[in-house]
């Protein structure tokens, strides 16, 4: 079963924390602004073919393309396919099983940071409401 857990990267993008040794791999993910085919699959433990497969099965998983239309992948379309990777070799999953999870946890990160979205607003709005509450007390007194 995924155990997740989410969080904001610096980009406002989503970072998907699924177990410690993922993450680990991850941190793993040399400090490079794009990753050529052959490089993403030695990192990932497979072969270029098996990345172009999985691009034709996740539709999540597009790597742009150079001036040279050679694929390029970013460091979240790395972290994408490590999870992909983990979900369909360790996790056992099939190719559906894979989507479905997938699925569902972007589902659980969209709601997740709705929600998150929503209790900051709330925040902010008991925030202002103490201060008037402040501001009124203060003339009250005086």
């Amino acid at each position: 079963m995924i155990s997740s857990s989410t969080s904001l990267d610096s980009n406002g993008g989503f970072f998907i924390s699924l177990e410690d040794e993922l993450e680990t791999q991850f941190e793993k993910i040399p400090d490079r602004l794009n990753f050529k085919i052959g490089d993403a699959a030695e990192i990932l433990g497979v072969k270029a073919y098996v990345l172009r497969y999985w691009e034709s099965e996740f539709d999540s998983l597009k790597p742009k393309k150079s001036k040279n239309n050679q694929r390029m992948y970013s460091r979240r379309d790395i972290e994408a396919l490590l999870m992909v990777r983990k979900l369909l070799y360790k996790d056992g999953f099939s190719l559906a099983g894979a989507k479905g999870a997938l699925r569902k946890l972007k589902k659980e990160l969209i709601n997740g940071t709705e929600e998150k979205a929503f209790r900051v607003s709330i925040k902010q709005d008991l925030d202002e409401l103490f201060k008037l509450i402040q501001t009124a007390k203060k003339s009250i007194i005086y």
